[in-house]
């Protein structure tokens, strides 16, 4: 998981894609609408300021992890989703059959397959990364 950090944020600090500013504020509109209904005292200017970084970077990742996956024409087979729904299953204790229905009837499908795409570009890029040892 470590691994998996540090590859998404040195992708994002070497490829300073320009986000539209109307993605932005959609991006934060949805978080601020999540986190006031866990915390509805919640001060929407102040949490727009914090989790603006956040913003720019998860999208910067997700245009960036589209981009590899198409130019290395990363595709999901029904093996990597029926593979998800395993681990799904496993974690919530369920059946894979009783997660994928969970996951259909959720209308979290699109989601799903996002998540196995940026697993397997992930996955891609952890197969080549060059590490170097920092320590002198």
């Amino acid at each position: 998981r470590v691994q998996r950090n540090q590859i998404v944020r040195q992708m994002c600090e070497r490829n300073q894609l320009e986000i539209p500013e109307a993605l932005v504020d959609d991006y934060l509109s949805a978080v601020i609408e999540d986190a006031k209904r866990k915390q509805p005292d919640l001060n929407e200017d102040e949490a727009r300021l914090n989790y603006r970084v956040t913003a720019l970077n998860t999208l910067r990742w997700n245009m960036i992890y589209h981009h590899l996956a198409e130019q290395e024409k990363v595709e999901i087979s029904a093996a990597d989703t029926e593979e998800f729904f395993k681990r799904f299953a496993g974690e919530y204790q369920m059946t894979p059959e009783q997660a994928a229905e969970a996951l259909r009837r959720s209308g979290k499908m699109e989601t799903l397959q996002d998540t196995v795409l940026e697993e397997k570009v992930l996955d891609l890029l952890i197969g080549r990364a060059q590490v170097v040892d920092t320590l002198d």
